[in-house]
């Protein structure tokens, strides 16, 4: 009996590697492929709500290349391809689009099945780009450049002599006594002033000690009369100005001075590529519109709106004033408003970019209109419903730079993209 089992016993089998395998199937004259009775293709669910769903699958070597991206899934292994098994992608969480990948009769042959909605990312974007009109801006020539010429851009001497008559008027009604303010000595008290800014004593006074003592500063204007001019400087006289443009004007005391300034970005040259954001002037006086940033480098201080070139150059800007600051902007939020207003001095074409404080699907659209190319990151509570993307828990699980993309080409040419990187990131 126990002969007649070791008899009957199977025989052993033998453990073969992936490129043995291959071997004995190339030797091998049988037909390895899957057999019609196998449930090799599943039709595409159905998603609600859609008008239509269609299916795409490549019959020529040609087309599929054309048609499937390179995978360095396991779905391409010899393994894989070996046990005939259907490999199927991660499909979004409440919906029935997703890509299906199956075997086609031939071996090493893929075909990718797309269920193509109006909601699901075809493989291809390609946005309507806007390019930049030309010719756009005037060209400036920069032929025998001085410093104090581009300092003429933003100060010239014109807001100059407004601030020294401004001064003199009001010290002669306050304190009934001339303050003698000249243009000279307002042009030396500036540029006192910059070169304070940037030698960075921690006090003042010490430019006139003996120890620390700065010529540049010393020799040209006194102590005492820079801290006098420091307290007396004005940009209007406040007389000149009604109460109801008091009202609707919150920085003006400082308007005139703020305006020229802006007058200067807007000559700069202008990158094709600008981005928007907000800044903090740093002040700690008295204002009712002063903000507190606590991500700022100076956290407290008047809150501007800038539009700027790559290498930091301001082209335009605006001071934030409360519900006062875009009159001309209404159905737009804050955000929306102020790159809106922002780009009212540009031309169509400019790439521009922002964080998730300003981008919104209506701010997108109304940019698109306009002839703008816009990116940003975006706010998970701004993504609309239909944008249905692998949820950040099961996305993180990815390796750093997995992106992931969805087109919603039924309201306007544009896309969401989710990527990886420390944390999850979505940009619209």
């Amino acid at each position: 009996m126990a002969s007649q089992q070791r008899g009957t016993r199977a025989p052993r089998q033998r453990v073969l590697h992936e490129d043995q395998i291959l071997d004995e199937l190339n030797q091998s004259e049988g037909d390895f492929s899957a057999s019609d009775d196998e449930d090799l293709y599943m039709p595409p669910e159905v998603r609600p709500n859609s008008d239509s769903d269609r299916c795409y699958s490549s019959d020529s070597e040609e087309d599929l290349e054309l048609s499937t991206p390179p995978l360095s899934s396991p779905a391409l292994s010899s393994s894989s391809l070996i046990r005939g098994s259907r490999v199927r992608s991660s499909s979004r969480r409440g919906s029935g689009s997703g890509r299906r990948f199956m075997r086609a009769r031939g071996r090493g042959r893929i075909v990718q099945v797309n269920n193509e909605t109006s909601n699901t990312w075809t493989g291809v974007f390609s946005p309507t780009k806007h390019n930049l009109l030309s010719p756009n801006y005037v060209q400036r020539a920069f032929n025998d450049f001085e410093m104090f010429k581009y300092f003429e851009d933003y100060i010239d001497d014109t807001i100059l002599e407004k601030i020294v008559t401004a001064t003199n008027q009001t010290e002669m009604l306050k304190n009934q006594k001339a303050l003698g303010l000249t243009l000279r000595e307002l042009k030396t008290f500036f540029g006192i002033s910059m070169v304070m800014a940037t030698i960075g004593y921690p006090k003042i006074k010490m430019y006139w000690e003996k120890v620390w003592r700065l010529p540049i500063v010393a020799d040209n204007m006194t102590r005492d009369r820079f801290f006098l001019l420091r307290t007396r400087l004005k940009v209007v006289f406040d007389n000149d100005i009604p109460d109801s443009q008091r009202a609707i004007d919150k920085t003006w005391k400082v308007t005139p001075l703020f305006d020229r300034i802006c007058e200067g970005c807007h000559v700069q040259q202008k990158s094709e590529h600008l981005s928007i954001d907000e800044m903090i002037i740093p002040f700690s006086g008295q204002c009712g519109i002063r903000q507190y940033c606590p991500n700022k480098p100076n956290p407290v201080g008047l809150k501007v709106f800038v539009l700027a070139n790559p290498n930091g150059s301001i082209c335009d800007m605006k001071v934030y004033e409360g519900a006062t600051t875009f009159p001309g902007y209404d159905g737009f939020s804050l955000g929306e408003s102020a790159v809106l207003y922002l780009t009212t001095s540009l031309v169509p074409g400019h790439y521009l970019y922002f964080d998730r404080y300003f981008t919104s699907m209506k701010l997108m659209q109304e940019l698109t209109h306009r002839g703008f190319n816009a990116t940003g990151t975006i706010m998970k509570n701004r993504v609309p419903r239909d944008c249905v993307m692998t949820p950040d828990n099961e996305f993180s699980k990815q390796s750093r730079g997995t992106t992931e993309v969805d087109t919603y080409l039924q309201e306007f040419d544009g896309s969401i993209q989710k990527a990886f990187g420390v944390a999850c990131v979505q940009m619209q």
